[in-house]
């Protein structure tokens, strides 16, 4: 928050100390945090910040013309209707007024010349002749309050002409001839709308309205703001402007812009009386309440007062001290002081209004003990969650144990969220489908695979903060020699489910995937939001949001791979649990060579009823097959293996006979050595027939190149 607090109460202990002063001697104002009060109170402090704002701001602005007498004028000229704005208007001229020629002598020089017994002393001087010339310069300011859109319509509250000259050596204007500087406007609607037929300031806030949320968060108290806003920076941009004259003159004392002295009457003040020593903390809320803590009227009209006689003083002074011609006059610097003091009641009552909200939130504070958090609110809903939902419908943690049956499970998977660098399921309420029905998803264009199970809806409500809100993420981990199939997705409908991604967790994998959520706007914004479309555009807006919003149901699918081999390898079920090594070797032949199942899967011969052969007897079928498999990879890799060797020796044996050749190829008399005196062994024979032929592939190019491709279907 852009407030400080500590700043603030130092502001506030200098204007209470002239508050005592102004009050009688008995009287004891204080801070409101230091005063026991009731929620209400906070109401009729704001009501009464907003109030001395007003007035206090009416005050400084007298001196630029918007007196009692202008303003009745002003209200008795505006129909309720009309729009009232204060406007500062300037233009500068300049002028050539005359030409002056003087004259500058320069140093006397004396030379002494010596003739023989006689001295002679003899003298020069440089006169230079300078030409001036003058110029006038000259400002001309005011303000005026229009009414409506009729530039007729308008009421001068003030004017001012100042003149001054300047000299130069040159011909030329030091300034632009003309110059009409852009109006500075502020609209003065809100403070006309809260002046009663005596000019009082009559300002109170609808408590209930649905806007109304605590003394500073409603709409009443916020069009207050916007107005002392805009004021503050009004007068900055009449400030800047004027010191852009004040620049031309270089006799400014900018120690006499201090409003030190001047009064700003804008403090959040309690009063501790004998009443509000036996309050009770009740919820009262109620309109029309005397409190027995807020100052009086009287006193509100005590302090107007005293800044009055505080400005006046200070006019009085700079009057006084500074000059009535030139740029830098009395007048003049007073304006300066006083849109000075005009923003320090803008910020006083800006400070007031968030002192108000501050000093809940501490209150809440310490009520609760410390400083409320998501991950705090979440723990606050879950409890009260508890207590408010039946059971079968309270909220639980989105966390999942893969398992088959009654065995140990395979790994884990939840759906967290981060809080305060902690992660941790999220809490949802789950509906779990009362029989299991069957869904499929595409493998390619032309084949799917269909799957049933249980079926889980979950339903989660975030909540966040303006300032934070937790990260999501998707945790999947698997125990050693474990493993599943992690399918990510959208559901498209009761049947199909669409995998936008799919991972195999296994072996001790530790998964955690960052998920981002889009938020869709809600049915009654998205109404909004079309209604001034054309009837083209509604009916795209409505077809595309049905689209997102089938998108939007986040789907998860976790395949078991162990039952999955069992059923595609004719084994019973449970087979492969501690077949850990034979498990293994399958998941790597299926994955890394792509060998068809139907290699590896037990086949009985017709002879008996499968059912009554032995479960081991099809296990070591299956392992046999696997056997026979890993023996076929491992001679084709060591007769690939030898192929390469064999290269390679042919390659070296032809780069030593050209290296040979290059540089014996001048002794003609000597024969060229053998192969075997430069290998000391014959090289083997290489097979002309062989030396085409299409060799077997490593990983996924040996299963569809020796098997052909793999057929699917059974899952």
């Amino acid at each position: 928050m852009d407030f400080q607090m500590e700043k603030f109460k130092k502001q506030l202990e200098t204007g209470m100390q002239t508050v005592s002063k102004i009050l009688d001697l008995n009287r004891n104002p204080q801070m409101a945090e230091n005063v026991t009060h009731r929620y209400s109170d906070k109401y009729l402090l704001a009501e009464f910040l907003v109030a001395a704002a007003a007035a206090s701001g009416m005050t400084a602005m007298e001196i630029l013309g918007l007196t009692q007498a202008s303003i009745n004028q002003i209200i008795a000229a505006r129909d309720g209707q009309q729009s009232t704005t204060l406007q500062f208007k300037s233009e500068t001229q300049c002028a050539f007024l005359k030409k002056e020629v003087r004259e500058v002598e320069g140093p006397k020089h004396v030379i002494d010349v010596s003739t023989g017994a006689n001295n002679v002393s003899t003298s020069s001087k440089t006169v230079t002749t300078i030409t001036d010339y003058i110029y006038s310069y000259e400002v001309v300011y005011g303000f005026f309050v229009y009414l409506g859109s009729d530039p007729s319509n308008c009421v001068k509250l003030s004017s001012n002409k100042l003149t001054t000259t300047f000299k130069t050596t040159t011909d030329k204007l030091p300034q632009p001839r003309q110059t009409v500087n852009e109006a500075v406007d502020i609209s003065l609607n809100w403070l006309m709308t809260v002046l009663d037929p005596s000019l009082k300031v009559k300002f109170s806030i609808n408590r209930s309205a649905s806007n109304c949320h605590t003394p500073s968060k409603n709409k009443d108290v916020e069009d207050a703001l916007g107005f002392f806003s805009d004021l503050e920076r009004w007068g900055d941009r009449v400030f800047n402007r004027i010191g852009q004259w004040v620049r031309l003159d270089q006799q400014e004392i900018d120690s006499l812009l201090s409003t030190s002295e001047v009064f700003v009457p804008v403090c959040p003040l309690f009063e501790q009386t004998e009443t509000s020593n036996n309050l009770a903390i009740t919820n009262d809320t109620d309109r029309g309440e005397q409190s027995s803590v807020i100052l009086p009227e009287v006193d509100l009209q005590a302090m107007l007062a005293e800044q009055a006689r505080s400005l006046t003083a200070k006019a009085d002074s700079m009057r006084k001290t500074l000059p009535t011609t030139g740029l830098v006059t009395g007048e003049l610097s007073l304006l300066r002081v006083t849109l000075i003091h005009l923003r320090e009641i803008c910020q006083a009552f800006k400070n007031g209004i968030d002192y108000i909200e501050q000093l809940l939130r501490k209150q809440l504070i310490s009520a609760l003990g410390k400083e409320v958090t998501p991950a705090d609110f979440d723990t606050y809903m879950s409890f009260h969650g508890r207590k408010l939902f039946a059971s079968g419908y309270e909220t639980v943690p989105f966390s999942y144990a893969v398992r088959t049956g009654v065995h140990n499970p395979e790994g884990f998977v939840s759906f967290e969220q981060e809080k305060e660098s902690i992660d941790e399921p999220v809490l949802s309420v789950v509906s779990k489908s009362a029989k299991q029905s069957t869904m499929k998803f595409a493998l390619s264009a032309s084949s799917s695979v269909s799957f049933s199970g249980d079926v889980f809806t979950h339903s989660i409500v975030n909540y966040g903060f303006s300032n934070s809100s937790g990260k999501f993420n998707l945790v999947a981990n698997a125990r050693q020699f474990s493993g599943f199939v992690l399918m990510l997705g959208t559901i498209g409908s009761a049947e199909i489910f669409i995998p936008k991604h799919a991972l195999i967790i296994k072996n001790k994998d530790d998964l955690k995937i960052p998920l981002i959520l889009e938020e869709v706007p809600s049915a009654k914004q998205f109404k909004s939001a079309i209604e001034s479309l054309s009837p083209e555009q509604q009916r795209f807006a409505k077809a595309y949001r049905s689209m997102q919003l089938e998108a939007t149901l986040f789907g998860l699918c976790i395949i078991q791979i162990k039952p999955q081999l069992e059923r595609v390898l004719n084994l019973p079920t449970d087979s492969l649990t501690k077949e850990i090594r034979l498990s293994q070797d399958l998941i790597d032949l299926l994955l890394t060579y792509q060998v068809p199942s139907d290699q590896l899967s037990f086949q009985y011969d017709g002879c008996e009823d499968p059912d009554d052969i032995p479960t081991q007897t099809k296990v070591d079928q299956v392992r046999s097959h696997v056997a026979a498999m890993k023996d076929i990879i491992k001679s084709s890799k060591d007769d690939e293996l030898e192929e390469e060797k064999q290269k390679a020796k042919a390659a070296t044996l032809q780069a030593m006979q050209q290296h040979y050749h290059h540089h014996h190829h001048h002794h003609h008399h000597h024969s060229a050595p053998s192969v075997n005196d430069l290998f000391g062994a014959p090289a083997p024979a290489v097979n002309p027939f062989m030396q085409h032929a299409p060799q077997p592939q490593m990983a996924q190019g040996f299963g569809g190149g020796l098997f052909g491709s793999s057929s699917g279907g059974r899952g």
